[in-house]
């Protein structure tokens, strides 16, 4: 390192000078013939352009690209400000005053042993209660009886097996050879049986017969070919040139025949 340049902080070693890491070069060593600047100086200088070349590069292309994105950005900007306004008025502290405002009236306008429906508006009364000027009244349950939760009707139905008489639930009694019907609240008769009066009868069923499925009538029918005949079922008499008709129980002539009384005769 040369004397003059020794003590100087920004230089690097030259032939004839001495610099520091810095790369500034020193007043003693601005006309030194052999002196060329250190690494950190040419560093620093091809940083530098690089950086301004690349300044240069987006600036153009902000420049050439402002006319289509400028319109763009302007709307997000003015959305962006929507938002924020929006949030201002709509806060989680501003929602959660709402949310407890409306929770209040709605409690305000529902009326005790009630609740909201679950679509739509309004109110309805709770299970057991009914609407009643404006407010739910406890419904009156008798014994063996149930809430229907039915604005119509007397809001109870008696238990299965129980039936409704003078506001009260009386027990059905059921007679022997009958069963409860599907809905619970009257008895039938099973089959091969007849309602009479408050029992049910043993249908009797004649010879060449079968019960029927008809809850009225005798309870049985005849076979084909068989008529009913008071308590019985006796053989229909199909005179010549006829046949049983579709039913079963009466007869027809043949075609090209016609009946006369009992009787089929050429046409």
């Amino acid at each position: 390192m040369t004397k003059d340049c020794a003590t100087t902080e920004d230089c690097a070693t030259t032939e004839n000078c001495a610099m520091t890491e810095n790369c500034a070069i020193p007043e003693n060593c601005a006309t030194t013939e052999g002196y060329r600047p250190g690494r950190q100086v040419i560093d620093r200088e091809l940083g530098q352009a690089h950086v301004a070349k690349r300044f240069s590069t987006a600036r153009a292309k902000t420049l050439v690209s402002g006319s289509v994105m400028g319109p763009f950005l302007g709307l997000c900007a003015a959305l962006l400000a929507l938002a924020v306004i929006l949030g201002g008025f709509a806060g989680p502290a501003t929602a959660q005053q709402m949310a407890q405002h409306m929770a209040q009236q709605t409690a305000q306008q529902i009326p005790q042993n009630s609740s909201a429906k679950t679509y739509g508006s309004g109110w309805e009364c709770d299970k057991g209660f009914r609407e009643a000027q404006g407010a739910c009244d406890a419904v009156k349950i008798p014994e063996n009886a149930f809430a229907t939760n039915r604005a119509y009707g007397s809001g109870w139905e008696c238990h299965r097996g129980f039936r409704e008489e003078n506001g009260r639930c009386i027990e059905m009694r059921i007679p022997a050879n009958a069963y409860l019907n599907s809905f619970g609240d009257r008895w039938q008769c099973e089959r091969g049986f007849r309602k009479i009066g408050a029992t049910c009868i043993k249908v009797e069923v004649p010879e060449n017969g079968y019960l029927s499925d008809s809850s009225y009538g005798t309870g049985w029918t005849c076979e084909r070919g068989y008529k009913a005949l008071g308590a019985n079922c006796v053989a229909i008499a199909v005179p010549e040139n006829a046949h049983l008709d579709y039913s079963g129980s009466n007869w027809e002539c043949d075609k090209g025949f016609r009946q006369e009384q009992n009787r089929c005769v050429p046409k």
